[in-house]
């Protein structure tokens, strides 16, 4: 038979009660206070489940009070990190935005307000997006969609072209002209693909089509490229006026609405541009042209 405690006197007759840790009512399945011997609640409650401090901050560990909520320590239930993997915060200096910058990033192509990470290839495409570098140094070659940078041109790319045409006379000499691109991989550089023969055309774009015409002395290359700068014009073979002898050119090119224009200079009178159709004059009467200039496309 079980003894009863209860008002038990041990010890001295002036010890009073016995500090005998009890609950009341003994332990069951809920939580209950535990008292000393002279019915002072502790913080501590027990059941026959679990063990609770009822004192926020009042456990110790070895003396040090422990001031981690429950919250917080049940952070830690499900971690599988090693204190070596968990040491490698130690010194992490970033923040919660530095951090997101590395959110959403694709490997090979930039994203908005992301970092730059190259692909398994170490390729990284901008996106449509500019890189600027302020007094930067590359070794190697630098490309853009595949056409050399060059300096001078703040606006966009600047692609430098040379294409070899060919202006003869038409079917009726003195009248009408046909121009043709003769470029090939062995005569040109980077020309573009784009021009097509122009037949017969006479002056104010009359006949022909094509990607070429002119007015007077004023011949235009109609390129889909757009044209941002002239750079050189070369005559490679002149047959003029029926093999005149006498009879020497120069030619200057300019821009005309992101095209070129290619005009003739008869010796004697350079600042006084030549009638096309009256510099070849002649069935068989022709000039080769190697062009150099820029374009943004």
């Amino acid at each position: 038979m079980a003894t009863n405690l209860h008002d038990l006197s041990i010890g001295a007759p002036d010890d009073g009660f016995a500090q005998l840790l009890h609950i009341n009512g003994g332990i069951t399945g809920a939580l209950k206070t535990v008292y000393d011997g002279d019915a002072t609640a502790t913080i501590v409650e027990l059941s026959s489940a679990a063990f609770n401090i009822t004192g926020a901050g009042t456990f110790q560990y070895g003396g040090v009070a422990v001031t981690s909520t429950a919250a917080e320590l049940n952070i830690l239930d499900g971690v599988t990190s090693t204190a070596a993997e968990l040491n490698i915060l130690d010194g992490v200096t970033t923040n919660t935005t530095e951090l997101n910058y590395l959110d959403g990033t694709t490997l090979g192509t930039a994203v908005a307000s992301k970092v730059l990470a190259c692909d398994a290839s170490k390729d990284l495409n901008l996106n449509g997006g500019d890189f600027t570098a302020v007094l930067g140094t590359f070794t190697g070659n630098l490309t853009v969609n595949s056409n050399y940078v060059m300096e001078g041109y703040a606006t966009g790319r600047n692609v430098m072209r040379v294409t070899y045409i060919k202006i003869e006379a038409g079917g009726t000499p003195g009248t009408n002209l046909t121009v043709s691109d003769i470029s090939t991989t062995n005569n040109t550089y980077n020309s573009v693909s784009t021009l097509t023969t122009s037949t017969n055309i006479t002056s104010g774009g009359g006949a022909g089509g094509g990607s070429f015409s002119f007015i007077n002395a004023d011949l235009t290359m109609n390129l889909t490229e757009t044209v941002i700068g002239p750079g050189a014009i070369s005559p490679i073979a002149i047959d003029v006026e029926n093999s005149d002898a006498t009879a020497l050119y120069t030619f200057d090119f300019s821009l005309s609405s992101g095209n070129m224009k290619l005009t003739p200079y008869k010796n004697g009178s350079n600042t006084v541009a030549a009638n096309w159709v009256n510099v070849l004059t002649t069935a068989g009467d022709k000039v080769h042209l190697k062009i150099v200039y820029w374009t943004s496309t």
